[in-house]
């Protein structure tokens, strides 16, 4: 840019000094050319300056990349120096370790023949406690056999009487049972009267109180004429009171004609206090005493004698038997899971002998026998425990395992799965016969005579 200097004013104020005189616009612009002036002067110095710096620094930062370089190429030296050494030491221990190999395999060869006649020789005294024990087992099994069929004749013996025995024979076998509970009381006086018309099974006396009592041995429920016929005999003899006893069914109350919940049923009759005991094989011998003496004390208050169903005391001693019973059976039980988890424990011992030494094989036929022993075993048990003692029933192989295995989960007792060829098993030991006849099962079905079927008399109520 091209300054016009006529335009400016200037006078001398000194050697070589200037005043320059000038307008505002021409001030502005020197001002500005004299600024860039200034900046690319200082500019050009900074640049200088700094080239300077940078040069000196790129030669010192030089100078310590070779230096660590250096050090590092050296470091390296000494590293690969190490690794041959440690190479070199571990080719040596793995000579001197092939070489305590080759010593110590004869050592291991001989332990290991050591080892294997150790566990000949047991497994030879193992095979002949076997052979013993199986010499013994098949001399037990032939005397057991023995045994067996002479029980087997007794019981067809004894079947044979029973099968002609009569309800009145049936009958006579709940009275005898009356009989002889009655008669652990000493504080009773027992008459025998069954034989006697119109005085039922058994008269008693009990502090004066004289008591007539009579048992049934029905199935089904113990019909409605028994009851009426109790307060006949009652009122005929003039007795203080009355007890009808059900073993194995329910009883009809005389006066509604109605089924009688309770096991335990009083009720005030013209006056006088019977006593109705239904199902009563379930219930203590202990309890049915104190039930009937219980008659002597509703004699007393006979005149705020009503209905009794729920005795308040007597259902608290009812409570009492039971559940003293049912920790005797809690007791019971918890003894024989212990024996059982003891069994169950040597038997995984055994059985772990047995695989070592590869004997397993030659004892599962064994093994199986014996757990079939015990599963024909364990239905004997629960036949003995639900069949009756007469026969009028006719049931199939089927209806019976049906009734088992039911039974089973009513009553929540543990039980092994087993086949009906298990069943047959059981049955022929408790001599119980099969033939084609016909008849009806526990249900009330009608079983054809081409059917094969058993008389053994199974009770509904069981199911109930």
């Amino acid at each position: 840019m091209q300054i016009n200097m006529d335009l400016l004013n200037s006078k001398s104020v000194g050697n070589e000094m200037w005043e320059i005189v000038c307008n505002t616009f021409q001030k502005d612009v020197i001002f500005f050319l004299f600024n860039r002036f200034i900046k690319s002067s200082d500019d050009s110095i900074t640049d200088y300056q700094n080239e300077s710096k940078i040069n000196n620094r790129v030669s010192e930062k030089t100078k310590e990349l070779c230096l660590e370089n250096k050090s590092l190429k050296s470091n390296l030296e000494t590293q690969k120096k190490d690794n041959l050494q440690k190479d070199n030491k571990i080719l040596g221990l793995q000579e001197q370790l092939n070489i305590m190999r080759e010593q110590n395999s004869l050592s291991i060869t001989e332990a290991v023949n050591t080892n294997n006649a150790a566990k000949e020789e047991i497994i030879n005294l193992l095979k002949e406690n076997i052979n013993q024990l199986t010499d013994n087992i098949n001399e037990l099994k032939s005397d057991h056999k023995i045994e067996l069929n002479d029980y087997k004749l007794q019981l067809s013996e004894l079947k044979t009487e029973t099968s002609t025995k009569t309800s009145y024979a049936t009958g006579l076998i709940g009275e005898q049972r009356l009989i002889e509970l009655l008669r652990e009381d000493n504080e009773f006086t027992v008459k025998d009267t069954h034989g006697t018309s119109h005085m039922g099974d058994a008269e008693i006396v009990y502090n004066d109180f004289k008591i007539c009592i009579d048992a049934k041995q029905y199935k089904t429920t113990c019909p409605h004429k028994e009851s009426t016929k109790l307060m006949e005999d009652v009122e005929k003899h003039n007795y203080d009171g009355g007890v009808l006893i059900s073993w194995d069914s329910g009883i009809y109350d005389p006066q509604t004609s109605s089924k009688i919940k309770d096991h335990l049923f009083y009720k005030n009759i013209n006056g006088k206090p019977f006593l109705f005991i239904s199902y009563a094989s379930t219930i203590p011998d202990s309890l049915i005493i104190k039930s009937i003496k219980d008659l002597y004390d509703n004699k007393l208050n006979s005149e705020s004698l009503n209905i009794i169903q729920n005795n308040e005391k007597l259902k608290e001693e009812f409570t009492a038997m039971i559940v003293n019973e049912l920790k005797e059976l809690d007791a019971s039980d918890k003894n024989h899971k212990i024996n059982m988890r003891r069994n169950d424990e040597r038997r995984k011992q055994l059985n772990s002998i047995l695989k070592e030494y590869n004997l397993s094989s030659k004892l599962n036929s064994s093994s199986n026998s014996s757990s079939n022993i015990n599963i024909v075993t364990e239905i004997c048990d629960i036949l003995t425990e639900i069949k009756q003692e007469y026969t009028s029933q006719r049931n199939s192989i089927r209806d019976i395992k049906t009734y088992i295995e039911t039974y089973s989960e009513k009553h929540s007792k543990k039980y092994s799965k087993f086949t009906e060829s298990d069943l047959k098993k059981a049955l022929t030991q408790l001599t119980i016969e099969s033939e084609k006849k016909n008849g009806k099962n526990y249900q009330g079905k009608q079983r054809k005579k081409d059917t094969i079927t058993y008389a053994i008399e199974l009770s509904p109520d069981h199911l109930n």
